[in-house]
């Protein structure tokens, strides 16, 4: 929400910084769709930057934990059931640890 009324917000000052010049109405109207196209292309290309890290950093996250889990996977099933039993894991029932080993063993 508070994207959009800096978006409106950024538009309005700048027609009414135009208007205020003493520009024609079609240099007015020019400016604002101008102004509205580049902030949302602003806004676009940091989304896409945004979810583009985001998706970097989740990629290198799972391939280091795909290289341990291939080196320790012992270390990485205890280091899995101590996640589950302080986190709620619904798919293991309501005793994470107890029903833990038998619902890891198909991952392993």
């Amino acid at each position: 929400m508070l994207g959009a009324n800096d978006g409106l917000v950024s538009t309005a000052r700048l027609i009414v910084g135009v208007a205020s010049s003493g520009a024609g109405s079609v240099a007015i109207l020019t400016a604002g769709i101008a102004g509205v196209a580049a902030g949302s292309l602003a806004m676009a290309t940091g989304e896409y930057v945004s979810v583009s890290s985001q998706s970097d950093v989740e990629a290198a996250d799972r391939a280091g934990e795909t290289a341990e889990h291939r080196a320790y996977p012992a270390a990485e099933r205890d280091e899995l059931v101590q996640i589950c039993s302080v986190a709620s894991c619904p798919s293991w029932g309501s005793s994470p640890r107890a029903g833990a080993a038998g619902s890891l063993s198909s991952w392993w």
